[in-house]
């Protein structure tokens, strides 16, 4: 398994212009927790003009702070992504969406990340793990990113695709 290198922050300003707290807010501003590693790295290259071995430092740390696998790091199952946009405020979408979890009683909260708006959840039937972000798009929009991670097979993922994009809509028509 590849080993995430470190540099001071010093050295990282010195050569990217900016430190990892700054790299991450732009990364998660630009929807990288989307993004496959290598895409990650193209992009840093290209969009930023980071030599290669910045802009693999700098995914991968993007990458380990949000539990995304990187480089030579195997990936554990399938894993999808549904998107869904709510015309509601932030805090209204936040409050909903663990109630909505709390009321299926299929997951159970694992982890948070106040810093920056993700909760990860414990999916019970097969173990596998659910990231929820919520994204402000203004006073009265929201966008919601949940990310099923770890699971079995390529029929589970559609399955539980199917299921994300049909939960999502029906939470819209809840608020």
């Amino acid at each position: 398994m590849a080993t995430l290198r470190s540099h001071d922050t010093a050295t990282i300003i010195n050569e990217t212009g900016k430190n990892l707290h700054q790299w991450f807010s732009e990364l998660e501003g630009r929807g990288f927790e989307c993004i496959h590693w290598k895409k990650q790295v193209k992009a840093l290259a290209e969009e930023y003009q980071l030599d290669q071995e910045w802009a693999e430092f700098i995914a991968e740390a993007f990458c380990s702070e949000c539990g995304l696998p990187w480089k030579d790091q195997a990936s554990q199952g399938y894993q999808i992504l549904v998107t869904k946009t709510f015309p509601f405020p932030l805090e209204h979408v936040q409050q909903f969406t663990n109630e909505w979890f709390e009321h299926e009683q299929r997951a159970a909260p694992s982890k948070q990340h106040p810093s920056n708006g993700k909760t990860n959840f414990q999916w019970m039937t097969d173990d596998s793990t659910v990231s929820v972000k919520l994204e402000s798009k203004g006073k009265q929009k929201t966008r919601i990113l949940l990310t099923h991670k770890e699971l079995p097979n390529s029929s589970d993922a559609e399955i539980m695709r199917n299921f994300w994009k049909e939960s999502l809509h029906g939470m819209v028509g809840s608020l």
